[in-house]
């Protein structure tokens, strides 16, 4: 059985549950916060707060599941320290994904590729730190490094071959996560709404005259 007398966690005593509660009450705050922040019009209150719910729920089944595996396999299980690991996983991914989105907008040339790129190694980085966190709290495993890794490569591995076997040259529109509330409004100026017009043209002049003719009037 693993002993986390030592840690800096176990130290918080019983301070461990409400700080685990108070986090995933944070990170389901920043997830209807950045949904809401990603729509100029009225504030749709039941979507943004069944973004909420979404994220305390996912991060309450992750702790549930490895809770459960951990007696299981006799091991430590400590519901508490999953559910802090899972809602701060949750909060570094969306906050670092948004301000992913806003510096790739406003200074970079590329936006897209470099919004999929980051996107790709922040979400990878993320997934092993969980699952390595994951697998040393309720697993008797010894080498969770090197088991957390291989998890991640071929999760990611699949997830590319998916993506390059389905993947569409033409967005069918432009970027919607990059339209905001002010003050992070000015980030809209880096929208490439030319280049959207131009694919809905391109993409439209393949279409017999007829329906283009329908299209048009509508």
């Amino acid at each position: 059985t693993l002993s986390l007398a030592a840690s800096p966690w176990e130290r918080l005593g019983a301070w461990r549950a409400p700080l685990a509660l108070v986090l995933v009450l944070l990170s389901a705050v920043v997830a209807a916060g950045i949904d809401y922040l990603k729509s100029t019009g009225d504030a749709q209150w039941d979507e943004l707060a069944l973004a909420g719910f979404t994220v305390t729920g996912m991060s309450m089944g992750w702790a549930a599941f490895w809770s459960v595996l951990a007696v299981l396999l006799r091991s430590h299980a400590d519901f508490w320290a999953h559910l802090a690991l899972a809602a701060v996983t949750g909060m570094l991914w969306y906050g670092g994904m948004e301000l992913t989105v806003y510096l790739a907008y406003a200074f970079a040339q590329d936006a897209a590729e470099t919004i999929g790129m980051v996107g790709w190694a922040l979400g990878a980085a993320l997934m092993y730190l969980l699952l390595h966190g994951a697998l040393v709290l309720s697993t008797p495993l010894r080498h969770a490094p090197l088991a957390a890794l291989a998890v991640t490569v071929s999760a990611y591995g699949l997830m590319t071959l998916q993506d390059r076997t389905e993947k569409d040259g033409f967005s069918p529109q432009p970027q919607p996560i990059t339209v905001l509330r002010a003050p992070f409004a000015k980030v809209r100026s880096g929208l490439d709404y030319e280049s959207f017009d131009a694919g809905v043209a391109e993409l439209f002049a393949e279409l017999p005259e007829d329906d283009r003719a329908a299209r048009d009037s509508r």
